[in-house]
């Protein structure tokens, strides 16, 4: 499935679940198991795991993040996380754990 279809409907039950309590968010990414979605909210400066009926599950790389912008998730379930903030790209493994940061030399 294209994935660029799939947005449109994710934002309207983002938008539509009262349960959620996002700030400016700028970016969707489902898992491919279909049962979850990370949310980054760069006002919040964090990436948020949410159910798609719109339950709250858990908050990822708790203190990682500046800004983060866009979230990316590879058919194996590594994540990658592009965070203005601190102008790195910030990885984890598919059970969340933080793998790796790559930035410019001297960035971080």
């Amino acid at each position: 499935m294209d994935i660029r279809l799939a947005l449109p409907a994710i934002v309207l039950l983002v938008l539509a679940a009262p349960a959620m309590a996002l700030d400016k968010p700028t970016c969707v990414a489902p898992f491919f198991s279909g049962s979850d979605m990370l949310i980054a909210s760069p006002s919040q400066s964090k990436v948020e795991v949410y159910s798609f009926e719109g339950n709250f599950k858990m908050e990822m790389g708790v203190g990682e993040f500046k800004e983060p912008t866009w979230v990316a998730i590879s058919p194996k379930g590594r994540i990658a996380v592009c965070d203005r903030g601190t102008s790195s790209i910030i990885t984890f493994s598919d059970d969340l754990k933080l793998k790796d940061r790559i930035a410019p030399p001297g960035v971080l």
